[in-house]
């Protein structure tokens, strides 16, 4: 008799996307590519790919300098009018993904739709409405909105009447490291920083013997990209939290051996020379916000602000 081997049922992949600013798609691809992404795309603003484990979504959240946002792709669907919104939300389980006890907030981005859908706050009120009423009759309560700081997020793009739904993994923009207490005036977004350090050939193998300079260095964020890039730093280290977090098939056991690759990482380079990074500004209110940026950024015996 022969004996049969019982096979694990594959697992469906998770669709992921990573948003980012205008130009910035290539670098983000790049970035998805060596993370394990998987059929990685690229549309305006945006980059797709497929993930079997959680591995390449927590490496882009922990990683990437230029994406802006990490999304779980829930679901694809067709809406003309708000009703369409609450009955494709409704039917999704949310237990899957948080509990009554956790804070929520949606969002919706409306694109070119019709005339019954063109409210984007009306159609995340419906978004609301689903997930309260679907919580409420299964368990008799609520989970509370929280549009300021939610615990998790929920983003709607709908594209004429092509609606994707998503939940927001990285919870705050990518783009706050955690660094950065203040900045001047029209400050530059470390995404687009980090973009330009990297466009301009500053890298791990940057010679020692060189000098990064900014001579207008504003709140310092070039120069603190430059150097987290010629770290090998994690950008993400030093926030203080993500969306996942509150998700719940969060893996944190994954999360927390990624977390401590990057410590590792980033300790080797404490013991190579570094080039010189220096920056100027004329103004010294500005000087001040710098120096307290690379401070923040534990940056301060790397970077030099005059």
């Amino acid at each position: 008799m022969i004996k049969r081997t019982t096979r694990r049922k594959k697992k469906d992949p998770h669709h992921f996307v990573a948003t980012c600013g205008a130009g910035l798609e290539n670098l983000v691809k790049e970035e998805i590519i060596s993370f394990g992404g998987i059929d990685v795309k690229t549309t305006p603003g945006a980059v797709s790919w497929q993930g079997t484990t959680l591995q390449s979504v927590y490496r882009a959240c922990l990683w990437s300098r230029f994406a802006s946002r990490i999304l779980l792709e829930l679901r694809t669907f067709t809406a003309n009018t708000p009703d369409d919104i609450y009955r494709e939300v409704g039917s999704i389980d949310w237990s899957l993904h948080f509990s009554g006890d956790t804070t929520f907030a949606a969002y919706a981005t409306l694109v070119k739709t019709g005339p019954e859908l063109n409210h984007s706050h009306f159609a995340s009120l419906k978004i609301k409405d689903a997930i309260v009423d679907q919580f409420r009759k299964r368990t008799g309560k609520r989970p509370d909105v929280d549009v300021r700081k939610p615990g998790i997020r929920i983003n709607l793009h709908v594209q004429k009447t092509e609606a994707t739904l998503a939940l927001d993994l990285s919870g705050d923009s990518l783009h706050r490291r955690g660094y950065r207490a203040s900045a001047g005036e029209a400050p530059l977004k470390e995404t687009l920083a980090a973009a330009i350090v990297h466009l301009a050939g500053i890298n791990k193998n940057t010679p020692p013997d060189h000098c990064i300079l900014d001579p207008m260095c504003g709140s310092a964020t070039l120069l603190i990209e430059a150097a987290l890039i010629y770290g090998d730093s994690a950008p993400g280290l030093q926030r203080k939290e993500f969306g996942f977090v509150y998700w719940s098939r969060h893996n944190a056991k994954l999360w927390d051996k990624l977390v401590s690759e990057a410590i590792e990482r980033e300790d080797k380079r404490t013991e190579i020379p570094w080039p010189s990074i220096i920056g100027y500004d004329a103004d010294p209110r500005v000087v001040a916000v710098a120096r307290k940026n690379v401070i923040n950024a534990g940056l301060q015996d790397r970077i030099i602000v005059k």
